[in-house]
């Protein structure tokens, strides 16, 4: 079979979608010897997606696209690819960040990362908020089978009618630890730092919640004398650093609040395995790659009780409402007993270990065969089946 796989909006501003591609890629290179893949890239991401060519039968295809304007991207992605996965002969194209190629013939699957876009959609700038309340529901109505990363994400979608549950299917995200080794600690990090601080990891949207984990640590400090500091890992896409910055400020914490900007991944195990606990209070999340790679650490986990989190951490970490900051408090100082901490960094790698590259790739291949019609229906349809009676 030959798999065409759209990689035009994964860039290295793009984490997460990066790290998903570059892993969903080397596992199957390494599982599947059979099929033949073609990734679609850009001058902006080849280089990125040059280690994979001449892994397995990868090969890459390069259309113009110098730079990230979403509007060429678009172009691309609706006039230049159906032109190659038809001159290349694809069975089926893989569109991984929820976009179709609109007018191709060739079967489609689609990976929505964002599915729960519509509850964030006021939190968009205006172009990015327009571009997606096109293309995504045409994009789900044009693929054949769609992929979503958490079941939340397939019942937010099902449940507004975007999604037909019969064509829907659940694959959760995987981690690598090792991955996360690779390359050395930031230089000079650890020696202002320390270890044993509070962690933040992820872009720094509105929604994303960073502020409240201020406002604990203000309490924390003034009423039980926890001192811990912060470190807060994450691009800043939209510019509310600042805003963070100024209510940081305000509680007199410039000192012990530290601000990285984007930490390559390479890198991150160094961070999350000298910190404290993760706390990830987000109000919104398809499916939270920091908490997995928390657990895969070691490192004890706090989330909030919002959408896919619940699903994703389960009772490997403690589950808090985000309301007020009064339960945040309670699960932060829960875990200064040493027994209750170590109980969750076990809890954690168990629970994590459950999260394979190699299984994604699996399911997803199995997922494209059926899509291109080479493969029975019955393994990528019991998913849709369950998704569909729950809603």
């Amino acid at each position: 079979m030959r798999i065409a796989i759209n990689t035009l909006a994964v860039t290295s501003e793009r984490g997460g979608i990066l790290t998903y591609l570059v892993e969903l890629m080397g596992s199957l290179a390494r599982i599947d010897a059979d099929d033949d893949f073609l990734l679609v890239v850009g001058g902006l991401n080849r280089r990125l997606f040059e280690p994979l060519a001449g892994q397995g039968r990868v090969q890459l295809e390069e259309v113009w696209f110098p730079h990230d304007w979403r509007s060429l991207r678009v172009l691309q992605e609706q006039a230049a690819i159906p032109k190659i996965v038809s001159r290349w002969g694809a069975d089926v194209l893989l569109c991984p960040v929820g976009a179709a190629s609109l007018r191709s013939a060739c079967p489609q699957v689609v990976v929505m990362h964002d599915a729960l876009w519509q509850v964030v959609l006021d939190h968009l700038p205006f172009v990015r908020r327009q571009y997606l309340q096109w293309i995504v529901p045409r994009s789900l109505r044009k693929a054949n089978r769609v992929i979503t990363v958490s079941r939340t994400a397939c019942c937010h979608l099902v449940e507004r009618g975007l999604l037909d549950p019969e064509k829907a299917d659940v694959v959760p995200l995987g981690v690598n630890r090792l991955s996360m080794f690779e390359r050395p600690a930031p230089e000079g990090l650890f020696e202002r730092v320390g270890s044993g601080y509070y962690l933040f990891v992820g872009d720094l949207y509105t929604y994303k919640g960073v502020h409240r984990i201020f406002d604990a640590m203000a309490l924390l400090q003034r009423n039980f004398g926890l001192d811990r500091d912060l470190v807060v890992v994450g691009r800043d896409p939209w510019g509310h650093r600042s805003h963070l910055e100024a209510r940081v400020r305000e509680l007199g914490m410039e000192n012990r609040v530290h601000f990285l900007g984007g930490v390559d991944h390479g890198c991150l195990g160094w961070i999350y395995e000298r910190a404290f606990c993760l706390i990830h209070p987000s109000e919104v999340e398809a499916n939270p790659m920091p908490v997995l790679e928390a657990m895969s650490c070691g490192t004890p986990v706090v989330a909030s009780n919002r959408t896919a989190m619940p699903e994703v951490t389960g009772d490997a970490g403690i589950i808090v409402g985000i309301e007020s900051v009064g339960e945040m408090i309670w699960a932060l100082r829960r875990l200064e007993e040493p027994s209750v901490r170590a109980r969750f960094m076990e809890l954690g790698r168990a629970r994590a270990a459950q999260f394979t590259w190699d299984d994604v790739a699996a399911r997803t291949l199995r997922i494209l065969r059926h899509a291109a019609g080479v493969a029975p229906a019955q393994p990528a349809r019991t998913v849709a089946r369950r998704v569909g009676a729950e809603t």
